[in-house]
């Protein structure tokens, strides 16, 4: 399927059956650079049928229904987390104290998909991801551009560590 069926109508459709079954929290993993239209990477990705187009448009589309459930009477209120993960690799993780994290869209970077895994499972049980969008790669990549470790950024340690 195209990256406008997977990435945008995918996700429309999943958040619009949960918001309507009345799920508290929908967590939404998404990619790094959703926003950097200028950037080399974003520009080569986006040759495949805008797949970083719609993937930023299924971003957007979740963080409005899930705001649009708490204006309406009819139903529970749902929240959100968009999770924009570095490059997923197939390597052992490097446990969360390696893990850094920052809010918005600016790191590079890269992280095992069990480093992932642990900081999606966080999110879940942590208020101070709700209704938030935070990159997520290994170590010092991140440092770099302003990422703070995982174990120091209050918005998700209470909530691995329960």
């Amino acid at each position: 399927d195209t990256p406008k069926m997977v990435e945008y109508n995918g996700v429309q459709s999943v958040v619009r059956a949960a918001v309507s079954a009345g799920v508290p929290r929908i967590v939404l993993l998404s990619m790094y650079m959703v926003t950097r239209t200028t950037s080399v990477e974003y520009k080569w990705l986006n040759k495949f049928k805008k797949a970083m187009y719609w993937k930023r448009r299924g971003e957007l589309e979740l963080i409005r229904q899930c705001k649009d459930s708490r204006s309406s009477s009819s139903s529970k209120p749902s929240y959100y987390t968009v999770i924009r993960a570095g490059g997923a690799t197939g390597e052992k993780g490097f446990g969360m104290q390696n893990v850094t994290l920052r809010e918005g869209d600016y790191i590079k970077g890269s992280l095992p998909m069990e480093d992932l895994a642990s900081v999606t499972v966080a999110s879940l049980y942590t208020k101070e991801t709700r209704d938030t969008v935070f990159e997520v790669v290994t170590g010092n990549e991140g440092l770099q551009d302003g990422g703070i470790p995982f174990y120091s950024a209050n918005e998700i340690k209470e909530g691995i560590r329960k």
